[in-house]
C-alpha cells in the first residue's frame, strides 16, 4: 500500500506544472468572458509528439441547432 501511495505522489508532483498552467489558462479565458476551451497553443508545457490533443474547436455551433 505504501508503495502505491509513493508512486501516486510522484505522479501528482510530476503533473502539477501542467495542471497549474491549464488552470491559469482556464481562469484567463473566464476572466475575459470567454467560454473556456483547451488549445494546445495556449500552453508552454511540452506535450509528447504523439499527443491526441488538437487545436480543433469541438464546441457545437448553436446556430445549426436552432434550424
Amino acid at each position: 500500500m505504501a508503495f502505491l501511495a509513493i508512486i501516486n505522489l510522484m505522479m501528482v508532483v510530476a503533473l502539477s506544472p501542467l495542471v497549474f498552467e491549464l488552470m491559469r489558462d482556464y481562469k484567463a479565458q473566464k476572466d475575459r468572458g470567454e467560454s473556456p476551451i483547451f488549445y494546445t497553443k495556449n500552453i508552454t508545457y511540452t506535450l509528447p509528439e504523439d499527443n491526441k490533443w488538437g487545436d480543433e474547436d469541438y464546441r457545437k455551433d448553436s446556430s445549426k441547432e436552432d434550424k
